[in-house]
């Protein structure tokens, strides 16, 4: 469904930063053992197995941003809300 862009765009917005990404497919025997904690405990096992070695797999290591950076953010966020709820 060509949704990678996408969810990069949510996560950058939503102050995370993409610090290693990596697009490939996995084999029918790692995607089992990936989730063979799974096997025997939810009914969805196979299917999830199914679904991993569907097509490709994106891989990605996240972070926030430092603290002080999303706190100034928080900070004009809340100037924002207050702006509105004067207006009313």
């Amino acid at each position: 469904e060509k949704l990678v862009g996408k969810v990069l765009k949510n996560l950058i917005s939503n102050g995370f930063v993409v610090s290693a990404i990596q697009m490939f497919k996995m084999e029918r025997a790692a995607a089992a053992e990936f989730l063979e904690v799974y096997d025997g405990v939810v009914p969805e096992y196979r299917e999830m197995v199914d679904e991993m070695c569907s097509g490709p797999i994106v891989a990605m290591e996240i972070r926030f941003k430092p603290t002080s950076l999303r706190i100034n953010n928080d900070i004009s966020a809340e100037k924002r809300q207050h702006r509105v709820v004067d207006k009313f």
